[in-house]
């Protein structure tokens, strides 16, 4: 499971993993995870960096009732923090 459940009023859930923005890598089981959980119509990040943690929780703070639209490709465990949707 990711390393991090972000639970907010209204319903928000997300589910973060963090690495290291040097020589983290996904392994095969955590790629395979986010595929189910994002399978179960769950919103999963991969944050490489503090900054994108910071503004991650920034955005899921302040958008009352909206969540950020993180992607991530779960082949190469890019990280794509694209702001809120």
């Amino acid at each position: 499971m990711p390393d991090r459940i972000v639970m907010l009023p209204g319903g928000v859930l997300v589910w973060v993993e963090t690495k290291k923005p040097k020589g983290g890598a996904l392994s095969a089981v955590q790629k395979h995870r986010h595929k189910q959980l994002r399978a179960l119509g769950q919103r999963v990040c991969v944050c490489w960096t503090a900054a994108q943690v910071d503004r991650l929780m920034d955005e899921l703070a302040g958008e009352s009732g909206r969540v950020c639209a993180c992607t991530g490709d779960t082949d190469t465990g890019a990280h794509t923090h694209t702001g809120a949707k």
